[in-house]
């Protein structure tokens, strides 16, 4: 087999409560009582956890930075249309396109951050990497509150 021996593997998380399974005699998890095949099986099911948590993760990342661009691109539209007085939205029926869409997104982007917030793949993962601070949730809570401000004040430009 071309696998690395139980030592040299940092950690084997349990993919349902995240113990550190490495020196198991048995292929059951002692902390939540997962049951696997084998101690192979067991193994092979934690590190494929933790490399997809790491890509999922990324994802989320790069997502939440480019909403927020995105975002703010619309709203530096809007801002750019009302200072200048250009009325390009107004005169081709924007508006009631912009607005309907940015209520969808607020609630789409809400219902990402609370489940982001509270979905317990990995615990210890989750609060090390997405929820360790409140900045970072801040963060991920931005792309949010700038919809439902550009919501609340599209109707009134």
């Amino acid at each position: 087999m071309n696998e690395l021996p139980v030592a040299e593997v940092p950690s084997l998380p349990c993919p349902t409560c995240d113990y550190d399974l490495r020196g198991q005699a048995t292929a059951r998890c002692p902390e939540c009582g997962s049951q696997f095949e084998s101690l192979e099986a067991m193994a092979r099911a934690a590190l494929s956890v933790d490399r997809l948590y790491l890509v999922v993760m990324k994802w989320r990342q790069r997502l939440a930075i480019f909403t927020l661009c995105v975002i703010c691109a619309i709203i530096l539209t809007i801002f750019l249309e009302s200072y200048f007085r250009l009325r390009f939205f107004r005169t081709m029926g924007w508006v009631f396109l912009l607005w309907p869409l940015s209520g969808l997104l607020a609630f789409i982007l809400l219902a990402q951050v609370i489940r982001w917030r509270f979905h317990k793949l990995i615990p210890r993962r989750q609060r090390v990497m997405l929820n360790s601070s409140i900045p970072w949730l801040l963060f991920l809570s931005a792309p949010f509150i700038v919809t439902l401000a550009v919501v609340l004040l599209l109707p009134f430009m």
